[in-house]
């Protein structure tokens, strides 16, 4: 979570709270990837990807793993699993309540349990409690503050940038999806950034929040003790 975390933060612009929405459905491959060079020459590099699912009141991802991943330590069944919370490999769901309010779950499948944290503790876990960020990944008002860049781009969509003194920013922004098709920052001496990239995907035939039947409830403070 923390690269999409740097690259969304970076990305926002102070703007006005958009209201509630209920986005088209989509289904995605999100790829990250970042790059930092440290002054002793040193070259980073991560790549990892997430399955993204959005309808009009939940969102879904998930991280894929690439084949030959080692098997998660805890099994299911393991007496650990208690007091395991780190669920960077758990499904996280995100859902709009009745009062609006977009409210965060972590899904295990290989333990059948979801895990429900409470909103005071959300950003604790990487999320900032709106919807707008999670159903179409920034603020879309900020894009209003951002400058045009002409730029080629696939039919409707345009790119957008900011920069400062040190930093920029770059959005390609995609109208019909109501979702970026990339978002990159980085530093302006090329020496470190981090890429979001957005490939769309067949919808799957059934919602993964509808498979969940017999799955136990889990609150995350009981994980804490």
């Amino acid at each position: 979570m923390s690269i999409i975390r740097a690259i969304i933060g970076l990305a926002l612009l102070p703007a006005l709270a958009s209201a509630a929405s209920q986005p088209q459905p989509l289904s995605a491959i999100m790829t990250f990837e970042s790059k930092v060079l440290s002054s002793e020459g040193v070259e980073k590099q991560t790549r990892f990807q997430e399955r993204l699912i959005r309808d009009g009141r939940n969102v879904w991802t998930v991280r894929l793993l690439p084949a030959g991943t080692p098997p998660h330590v805890h099994q299911a069944g393991d007496h650990q699993h208690k007091h395991d919370t780190n669920f960077v490999l758990a499904a996280k769901w995100i859902a709009l309540d009745a009062q609006q309010k977009a409210q965060l779950k972590f899904v295990r499948q290989e333990t059948k349990t979801i895990i429900t944290p409470r909103t005071e503790e959300f950003a604790g876990l990487g999320f900032d409690g709106s919807w707008e960020h999670a159903a179409y990944l920034l603020d879309r008002s900020a894009l209003q503050q951002m400058r045009v860049l002409n730029k080629p781009a696939p039919a409707g969509c345009q790119w957008y940038e900011r920069s400062g003194d040190k930093l920029y920013t770059r959005v390609l922004w995609d109208q019909a999806w109501q979702l970026p098709r990339q978002i990159e920052t980085g530093s302006l001496d090329g020496l470190s950034f981090n890429r979001i990239s957005i490939e769309r995907r067949p919808m799957p035939a059934t919602m993964p929040w509808r498979t969940l039947a017999g799955y136990r409830a889990v609150a995350y403070e009981d994980l804490l003790d």
